[in-house]
């Protein structure tokens, strides 16, 4: 037995939703992959033990993990927090993320 989900096409709005929501995912993961190379970058030149080499990499997941907690919270609770939410997420983040590389 097949839902509607299932049998339902695979319109331009439902490609546009599963970009978006995939799209958070992506930022997380390129926000710690450069966080990697930048550490093993780093080692050799600051001369880090591994405690100062664990603490950005567990500083940047504790961050990933508090923000979706508050900013899941006040999205889900606010009348329009979703999408001024999403609009900032996707002005804000690249707009960060991109020089960085």
């Amino acid at each position: 037995m097949s839902s509607f989900v299932e049998q339902s096409e695979f319109t331009p709005f439902l490609k546009k939703m599963t970009l978006f929501a995939s799209g958070g995912v992506f930022w997380d993961g390129y926000i710690l992959v450069i966080i990697g190379i930048a550490l093993v970058q780093l080692d050799p030149i600051l001369g880090l033990d591994s405690l100062w080499s664990g603490l950005p990499g567990a500083a940047s997941l504790v961050g990933i993990l508090i923000g979706g907690l508050v900013f899941g919270y006040v999205t889900e609770n606010t009348k329009e927090g979703d999408s001024k939410l999403w609009q900032l997420y996707w002005e804000l983040i690249p707009a960060v993320l991109i020089p960085t590389a």
